[in-house]
């Protein structure tokens, strides 16, 4: 069976740009006057970012898995099925160390 492609829309560019500019002005705050925070933050993946929280005085950034699988989708041109692979051992199954992202699967 062929993979699906999710397809491209000006409304989904659009999306995509309202969610990078959220993520970034999240991490500006998040980073703002702490030389000390250690907060790994995945380049290109910024639209797929939902929020953040503080485990033990760490703070870590969460990130939608099926946002991050999309966006592999959209900008690599993987199949869905290869994105989500990629995503789960490259992306998840990387060690990060303090600061790592948080992967969740929202239920809208």
């Amino acid at each position: 069976m062929p993979q699906k492609k999710f397809k491209v829309t000006n409304d989904t560019k659009a999306f995509i740009r309202i969610r990078e500019k959220a993520a970034k002005e999240l991490i500006e705050r998040l980073t703002a006057d702490r030389d000390d925070l250690n907060l790994v933050v995945l380049d290109g993946l910024d639209a797929a970012i939902v929020g953040s929280t503080e485990i033990d005085g760490q703070t870590h950034l969460i990130y939608d898995r099926f946002r991050v699988s999309q966006i592999f989708v959209n900008r690599d041109g993987m199949g869905a099925d290869e994105a989500e692979e990629y995503c789960e051992y490259n992306v998840e199954g990387a060690h990060y160390g303090d600061g790592c992202p948080i992967f969740v699967d929202l239920i809208v």
